[in-house]
Protein backbone atom coordinates (compact mmCIF):
# COMPACT_ATOMS: atom_id res chain seq x y z
CA UNK A 1 0.00 0.00 0.00
CA UNK A 2 0.94 3.36 -0.99
CA UNK A 3 -0.27 6.65 0.10
CA UNK A 4 -0.09 10.25 -1.18
CA UNK A 5 -1.06 12.97 1.24
CA UNK A 6 -2.07 16.61 0.11
CA UNK A 7 -3.07 19.30 2.74
CA UNK A 8 -6.33 21.21 1.65
CA UNK A 9 -8.47 23.72 3.23
CA UNK A 10 -10.56 21.36 5.76
CA UNK A 11 -7.85 18.29 6.21
CA UNK A 12 -6.02 16.02 3.83
CA UNK A 13 -6.18 14.59 1.00
CA UNK A 14 -5.17 11.08 0.63
CA UNK A 15 -4.95 9.00 -2.52
CA UNK A 16 -4.42 5.00 -1.68
CA UNK A 17 -2.61 2.67 -3.90
CA UNK A 18 -2.76 -0.81 -3.22
CA UNK A 19 -4.87 -2.86 -5.79
CA UNK A 20 -7.29 -0.53 -6.22
CA UNK A 21 -6.95 3.53 -6.50
CA UNK A 22 -9.03 5.27 -3.18
CA UNK A 23 -9.18 9.00 -2.48
CA UNK A 24 -10.17 9.92 0.96
CA UNK A 25 -10.32 12.73 2.86
CA UNK A 26 -9.19 13.03 6.57
CA UNK A 27 -9.25 15.44 9.57
CA UNK A 28 -5.89 14.73 10.47
CA UNK A 29 -2.74 13.29 9.92
CA UNK A 30 -3.14 10.52 12.55
CA UNK A 31 -6.25 9.43 10.73
CA UNK A 32 -4.64 9.05 7.91
CA UNK A 33 -1.51 6.68 10.16
CA UNK A 34 -4.42 5.07 12.31
CA UNK A 35 -6.02 4.00 9.05
CA UNK A 36 -3.61 2.60 7.14
CA UNK A 37 -1.23 0.96 9.27
CA UNK A 38 0.29 -1.12 6.38
CA UNK A 39 1.47 1.32 4.03
CA UNK A 40 4.91 0.80 2.83
CA UNK A 41 5.51 4.37 1.98
CA UNK A 42 3.56 7.90 2.35
CA UNK A 43 4.37 10.75 0.27
CA UNK A 44 3.46 14.26 1.15
CA UNK A 45 3.58 17.59 -0.13
CA UNK A 46 4.89 19.64 3.53
CA UNK A 47 7.85 20.41 4.14
CA UNK A 48 10.00 17.92 6.62
CA UNK A 49 12.48 19.19 9.08
CA UNK A 50 12.61 22.50 10.46
CA UNK A 51 15.46 25.26 11.06
CA UNK A 52 15.66 26.47 14.34
CA UNK A 53 18.01 28.00 16.46
CA UNK A 54 20.88 25.13 16.06
CA UNK A 55 19.70 24.29 12.70
CA UNK A 56 19.42 25.47 9.53
CA UNK A 57 17.31 24.07 6.69
CA UNK A 58 18.64 24.79 3.15
CA UNK A 59 16.70 21.90 1.32
CA UNK A 60 13.99 24.36 -0.50
CA UNK A 61 16.81 26.14 -2.04
CA UNK A 62 18.36 23.34 -3.66
CA UNK A 63 14.77 21.99 -5.11
CA UNK A 64 13.93 25.35 -6.67
CA UNK A 65 16.83 24.68 -8.48
CA UNK A 66 15.47 21.40 -10.11
CA UNK A 67 12.06 23.15 -10.99
CA UNK A 68 11.90 25.14 -14.01
CA UNK A 69 11.39 29.40 -13.55
CA UNK A 70 7.64 29.48 -13.36
CA UNK A 71 7.54 26.58 -10.80
CA UNK A 72 10.22 28.04 -8.37
CA UNK A 73 7.42 30.04 -6.94
CA UNK A 74 5.77 26.84 -5.22
CA UNK A 75 8.39 25.95 -3.42
CA UNK A 76 8.09 28.01 -0.19
CA UNK A 77 10.95 28.26 2.83
CA UNK A 78 8.94 27.07 6.28
CA UNK A 79 9.02 29.28 9.23
CA UNK A 80 11.25 27.84 11.98
CA UNK A 81 10.10 25.61 14.77
CA UNK A 82 10.12 28.05 17.37
CA UNK A 83 8.29 30.72 15.33
CA UNK A 84 5.80 27.79 14.55
CA UNK A 85 5.34 28.04 18.58
CA UNK A 86 3.36 30.95 18.09
CA UNK A 87 -0.02 31.17 16.96
CA UNK A 88 0.19 35.30 16.18
CA UNK A 89 2.02 35.73 12.66
CA UNK A 90 3.76 39.75 13.54
CA UNK A 91 5.36 37.01 16.81
CA UNK A 92 6.30 34.53 14.04
CA UNK A 93 7.56 36.34 11.83
CA UNK A 94 9.89 38.64 14.07
CA UNK A 95 11.06 35.24 16.01
CA UNK A 96 12.21 34.09 12.69
CA UNK A 97 14.22 37.31 11.44
CA UNK A 98 15.92 36.83 14.52
CA UNK A 99 16.39 33.07 14.14
CA UNK A 100 16.86 32.30 10.48
CA UNK A 101 17.46 36.12 9.13
CA UNK A 102 14.36 36.12 7.01
CA UNK A 103 10.56 36.70 7.44
CA UNK A 104 7.87 34.12 6.79
CA UNK A 105 5.73 34.37 3.80
CA UNK A 106 1.94 34.54 3.91
CA UNK A 107 1.89 31.65 2.18
CA UNK A 108 4.21 29.41 4.47
CA UNK A 109 2.11 31.36 7.38
CA UNK A 110 -1.08 29.82 5.87
CA UNK A 111 0.29 26.45 6.28
CA UNK A 112 1.67 26.77 9.58
CA UNK A 113 -0.96 24.05 11.38
CA UNK A 114 -0.45 21.50 8.86
CA UNK A 115 3.41 22.15 9.18
CA UNK A 116 3.02 21.92 13.02
CA UNK A 117 0.82 18.52 12.93
CA UNK A 118 3.26 16.90 10.99
CA UNK A 119 6.47 18.01 13.09
CA UNK A 120 4.29 17.01 15.94
CA UNK A 121 3.59 13.41 14.42
CA UNK A 122 6.98 12.94 13.09
CA UNK A 123 8.70 13.97 17.12
CA UNK A 124 6.44 11.93 18.77
CA UNK A 125 6.38 8.52 16.48
CA UNK A 126 9.81 7.70 15.90
CA UNK A 127 8.77 4.92 13.52
CA UNK A 128 6.82 7.16 10.85
CA UNK A 129 9.68 8.36 10.11
CA UNK A 130 10.82 5.95 7.80
CA UNK A 131 7.58 5.59 6.17
CA UNK A 132 6.47 9.11 5.67
CA UNK A 133 8.84 11.25 3.37
CA UNK A 134 8.28 15.06 2.45
CA UNK A 135 8.09 15.26 -2.10
CA UNK A 136 6.61 18.20 -4.42
CA UNK A 137 3.83 17.31 -6.50
CA UNK A 138 5.19 19.96 -9.09
CA UNK A 139 8.43 18.14 -9.22
CA UNK A 140 6.65 14.56 -9.37
CA UNK A 141 4.57 15.97 -12.33
CA UNK A 142 7.96 16.89 -14.33
CA UNK A 143 9.32 13.90 -13.87
CA UNK A 144 6.59 11.68 -15.14
CA UNK A 145 6.23 14.13 -17.86
CA UNK A 146 9.43 12.99 -19.11
CA UNK A 147 11.23 15.90 -17.61
CA UNK A 148 9.42 18.21 -19.47
CA UNK A 149 7.89 21.72 -17.96
CA UNK A 150 4.40 21.72 -17.65
CA UNK A 151 3.72 24.67 -19.43
CA UNK A 152 -0.05 25.75 -17.43
CA UNK A 153 -1.02 25.90 -13.78
CA UNK A 154 -2.90 24.04 -11.88
CA UNK A 155 -5.53 25.71 -11.55
CA UNK A 156 -6.61 26.40 -14.94
CA UNK A 157 -8.65 24.08 -16.76
CA UNK A 158 -5.79 23.57 -19.14
CA UNK A 159 -2.98 22.55 -16.38
CA UNK A 160 -5.70 20.15 -14.67
CA UNK A 161 -6.21 18.87 -18.43
CA UNK A 162 -2.12 18.17 -18.79
CA UNK A 163 -2.21 16.55 -15.39
CA UNK A 164 -4.72 14.54 -16.20
CA UNK A 165 -3.35 13.58 -19.38
CA UNK A 166 0.18 12.63 -17.57
CA UNK A 167 -1.51 11.17 -14.62
CA UNK A 168 -3.49 8.68 -17.70
CA UNK A 169 -0.98 7.45 -18.84
CA UNK A 170 -0.31 5.16 -15.42
CA UNK A 171 -3.83 5.41 -14.77
CA UNK A 172 -6.27 4.65 -17.20
CA UNK A 173 -9.47 5.40 -15.38
CA UNK A 174 -8.44 8.31 -13.44
CA UNK A 175 -11.18 10.87 -15.29
CA UNK A 176 -13.76 8.52 -13.85
CA UNK A 177 -12.20 8.27 -10.35
CA UNK A 178 -11.97 12.08 -9.94
CA UNK A 179 -15.31 12.70 -11.60
CA UNK A 180 -16.50 9.82 -8.98
CA UNK A 181 -14.45 11.55 -6.15
CA UNK A 182 -15.55 15.04 -7.11
CA UNK A 183 -18.85 13.62 -6.33
CA UNK A 184 -18.80 12.10 -3.44
CA UNK A 185 -16.82 15.02 -1.43
CA UNK A 186 -18.86 17.78 -3.08
CA UNK A 187 -19.32 20.19 0.12
CA UNK A 188 -16.02 19.88 1.41
CA UNK A 189 -14.06 22.46 -0.19
CA UNK A 190 -11.53 20.09 -1.20
CA UNK A 191 -10.61 21.08 -5.19
CA UNK A 192 -9.69 18.79 -7.99
CA UNK A 193 -6.23 20.00 -8.19
CA UNK A 194 -5.75 18.64 -4.56
CA UNK A 195 -6.97 15.58 -6.17
CA UNK A 196 -4.15 15.18 -8.89
CA UNK A 197 -1.31 16.44 -6.38
CA UNK A 198 -2.48 13.31 -4.18
CA UNK A 199 -2.57 11.06 -6.75
CA UNK A 200 0.59 12.15 -8.08
CA UNK A 201 2.29 11.69 -5.13
CA UNK A 202 1.05 7.99 -4.37
CA UNK A 203 2.15 7.39 -7.60
CA UNK A 204 5.55 8.89 -7.12
CA UNK A 205 5.51 6.52 -3.71
CA UNK A 206 4.83 2.94 -5.31
CA UNK A 207 6.94 3.85 -8.37
CA UNK A 208 10.01 5.40 -6.04
CA UNK A 209 12.36 2.60 -6.41
CA UNK A 210 11.97 1.76 -10.16
CA UNK A 211 12.42 5.05 -10.86
CA UNK A 212 15.63 5.21 -9.63
CA UNK A 213 14.92 5.53 -6.21
CA UNK A 214 15.45 9.40 -6.24
CA UNK A 215 16.02 11.95 -3.43
CA UNK A 216 16.91 15.27 -2.92
CA UNK A 217 19.29 15.97 0.26
CA UNK A 218 20.98 18.64 2.32
CA UNK A 219 24.36 18.67 3.94
CA UNK A 220 23.28 18.15 7.34
CA UNK A 221 20.49 15.37 6.92
CA UNK A 222 18.92 15.98 9.88
CA UNK A 223 17.32 18.61 12.28
CA UNK A 224 17.76 19.89 15.44
CA UNK A 225 15.10 16.99 16.57
CA UNK A 226 16.65 14.38 14.20
CA UNK A 227 13.96 14.10 11.70
CA UNK A 228 15.75 13.62 8.41
CA UNK A 229 15.85 16.34 5.84
CA UNK A 230 15.12 15.14 2.69
CA UNK A 231 12.72 15.13 -0.49
CA UNK A 232 11.58 11.84 -2.54
CA UNK A 233 10.26 12.33 -6.42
Amino acid sequence: MFLGVDGYINGWCCCIINENITIQLHNSLNSITKSHTSAKCIFIDMPIGLSSQKFSRKIDQEIRKLLPKNKKGSVFTPPCREALSKNNYKKANSINKDITGKGISIQSWNLHKKINELDNLLINDLSSRSIIHESHPELCFLKFNNSNPLEYNKKTKEGIKQRIEIIGKEIKNIAEILNNSMDKFRGSKVKIDDLLDAIILAISAKKWKDNGSRVLTQLNTSDEKNIPISIYY
